[in-house]
């Protein structure tokens, strides 16, 4: 069994808003990636979007630029490479039931994206979680694992530890603050 998101996590492709469709078609297939994450124009991360959902958007529109094509793609949550996939999973729990359009939960390590957790891998771990019987009752997280949501760009991380001397920030280096769920 998987423990860390690092070995857990999907390849995933960081893609520049101004590419193409077709050209970031072209860059996941080179890569052997099952994701894209944009990056906009002021530099915040975007998505992650599955190869899927870009191939039917470039069915219609192969020329038009990845920012055109996703306007509506959502600010992503992010974890740390080591982080448990557990705790993960019992962390976005709520976000895979409340929000359909979560795709997966970003693997990033400074600013560099190291993978995807799927939306289908989350919730077959979620289900397993459940399944294990009533010896855990899923308790819950710890109480050091805390969410972080940017005030500018809305991007959410997943922190296992918070240091107060060392707070987290977003892929714009803005400082985030602890979000209730």
């Amino acid at each position: 069994m998987t423990d860390t998101v690092r070995e857990a996590a999907a390849p995933a492709v960081t893609l520049d808003a101004g590419a193409t469709i077709a050209e970031a078609l072209e860059q996941l297939e080179r890569a052997g990636a099952a994701f894209a994450v944009i990056r906009d124009e002021q530099g915040s991360l975007r998505g992650p979007i599955p190869v899927e959902t870009l191939r039917q958007a470039g069915e219609q529109a192969r020329d038009s630029r990845l920012e055109n094509a996703l306007k509506n793609v959502p600010p992503p949550i992010v974890v740390p490479p080591q982080m448990n996939v557990d705790q993960v999973t019992r962390m976005v729990a709520k976000d895979l039931v409340l929000n359909p359009r979560l795709t997966g939960v970003v693997v990033r390590e400074g600013d560099q994206v190291q993978g995807v957790l799927s939306r289908r891998f989350l919730a077959q771990r979620a289900s397993r979680l459940v399944m294990r019987g009533t010896a855990d009752r899923l308790e819950g997280p710890p109480v050091d694992i805390l969410y972080f949501e940017c005030p500018v760009d809305g991007e959410r991380q997943i922190v296992p530890c918070y240091d107060p001397k060392n707070p987290p920030t977003c892929s714009q280096m803005h400082l985030m603050q602890p979000v209730e769920d």
